[in-house]
């Protein structure tokens, strides 16, 4: 739901892929010694990965009517844990749980329902599920509530409800909630317009690791808005996305080692991150015909020490230090057509029978400039990206 300067930030269904069994509260103080000691052990016993044995105590506790163990029992069931996997029986126990009361078991269920496994599709019934966990405190499920309000899913579409929402998720420390009120904020939906406040759910998600937020960071700093311009800093932030795989935050390093700005110019990591950012199973729009333009301006040893950098990286790791020097002077950077000024990027080089462009985006919002000098303003597409249950903006070719 987000792109910033041929960047791209998300919004997504996101949900908690492991057994999490919150503090409990007085419901605890309720229950038997027998059964707190069941449980206890049931828990010890997951943690382990014994699921044999969790399995022998949670089952009878959740046949007894005791939520966590239902909660436990539907987790048991979805990722097949001790058990077969059997998506319809998880959803069971989970809402045996919701009903009782359990908030994460109505978070799950939501989710289940929302996707539709192991029981039929309904995001009507995910959003009721989402909204009773959050107004109990859930932070997921407040942030599957923001977005369904955001994107009208299930229920009516309310960007002000869903700004709360993400708000009461980011302040729990939500990471993917975090990067969204950033969106929103930045974008003033739903919300006053405050870049400013943009930047800072940017840093705290970017700083935990969220390469959308580490590459709409990177973008804030090289475009100067809500924080100072500081090609340093958006090349660090826009690194940190491209070492995890992030293919926006590849392309736009690759653009800053290009031009040599925030970074010493390197014009083979600079193919070699635009290589990496076009072949991504979810790649850049702009990344393969800037790396093939790029290309022009290499030797052919530069070019196949390019494409050898880009073979070797792995995932986590910096780029490799190219082994073919550059002689004599670089060579010079292609013309530009026309320059432009404002949101608009400086048009490309005229490429024969090849319509060219540029195109720079700011959260959402898209401003392409063709060779021929036309200029267009649009709105990028939304993408679901099912590899990280993410939505993603796609600004798409020329």
């Amino acid at each position: 739901m987000k792109t910033v300067n041929g960047s791209h930030a998300t919004v997504g269904a996101t949900f908690l892929r492991t057994l999490v069994l919150p503090l409990l509260t007085s419901a605890l103080l309720l229950t038997s010694p027998a059964a707190q000691a069941g449980w206890d052990e049931g828990l010890a016993a997951h943690r382990a990965k014994n699921y044999a044995l969790a399995l022998q105590e949670f089952q009878p506790l959740a046949e007894q009517g005791d939520m966590r163990a239902q909660r436990a029992l539907g987790i048991m069931f979805e990722y097949g844990q001790g058990v077969s996997k059997d998506e319809s029986a998880a959803v069971g126990w989970f809402r045996k749980a919701a009903e009782q009361g359990d908030s994460d078991a109505q978070s799950r269920l939501g989710g289940m329902l929302e996707d539709g496994r192991g029981v039929a599709k309904d995001e009507r019934a995910a959003a009721t599920w989402f909204r009773k966990a959050a107004e109990h405190g859930h932070a997921t499920a407040q942030f599957n509530l923001a977005l369904m309000l955001a994107n009208g899913q299930g229920v009516a579409k309310d960007e002000r409800a869903a700004v709360s929402w993400y708000r009461k998720a980011a302040e729990q420390g939500h990471v993917s909630a975090q990067t969204n009120l950033g969106l929103m904020l930045a974008k003033g939906r739903g919300v006053a317009k405050d870049e400013r406040e943009a930047v800072t759910w940017y840093r705290k998600a970017a700083e935990q690791g969220d390469v959308l937020a580490q590459n709409n960071l990177g973008s804030t700093y090289e475009v100067g808005t809500g924080a100072r311009q500081d090609y340093v800093e958006a090349a660090r932030w826009y690194e940190a996305a491209a070492r995890a795989g992030n293919a926006w935050g590849q392309r736009n390093l690759g653009r800053l080692l290009r031009k040599g700005q925030g970074v010493a110019q390197n014009l083979v990591q600079a193919h070699a991150w635009l290589n990496l950012a076009a072949s991504m199973d979810e790649p850049h729009p702009n990344a393969a015909e800037e790396r093939d333009a790029l290309a022009g301006e290499l030797t052919p040893a530069q070019l196949a020490d390019a494409q050898r950098l880009a073979r070797e990286w792995k995932p986590g790791a910096a780029m490799g230090a190219p082994r073919v020097k550059v002689v004599g002077a670089p060579l010079p950077a292609p013309k530009v057509v026309a320059a432009s000024t404002g949101p608009y990027p400086p048009a490309p080089a005229a490429r024969p029978g090849v319509v060219t462009c540029s195109t720079r985006c700011n959260n959402g919002d898209c401003y392409r400039t063709y060779a021929d000098g036309r200029k267009t303003n649009f709105q990028a597409q939304r993408k679901y990206n099912a590899l990280n249950n993410q939505w993603e903006f796609d600004a798409g070719g020329c």
